[in-house]
């Protein structure tokens, strides 16, 4: 059960490889660059998704950094590293 969660958190979109820079502001954590500091402002999406990342400690107000731009993502969260779908990581709305 927390594998098939695993893959379904890395399960690829149609986005690319290569890292997009970005800086933060009103946007998704999908487009933020390697070693951005960020907050989270809403988590949308469907209802698994969005649950699924709350539980990881993606949820709003917590900070983000980004390890890794591109597909998939790296976040530092709560002293974890967690890897995010470029589809999945667009449904997270970050602020500086």
């Amino acid at each position: 059960m927390l594998l098939n969660a695993f893959i379904r958190l890395f399960h690829t979109g149609r986005g690319t490889n290569s890292p997009r820079s970005a800086t933060p502001g009103d946007c998704s954590v999908a487009h933020m660059a390697a070693g951005s500091v960020c907050r989270v402002e809403c988590v949308s999406g469907d209802a698994y998704e969005s649950t699924r990342l709350r539980s990881l400690g993606i949820c709003e107000g917590r900070e983000l950094r980004v390890v890794r731009a591109g597909n998939p993502l790296i976040v530092g969260v709560l002293g974890t590293r967690v890897g995010l779908s470029q589809q999945l990581a667009a449904s997270v709305r970050v602020a500086s």
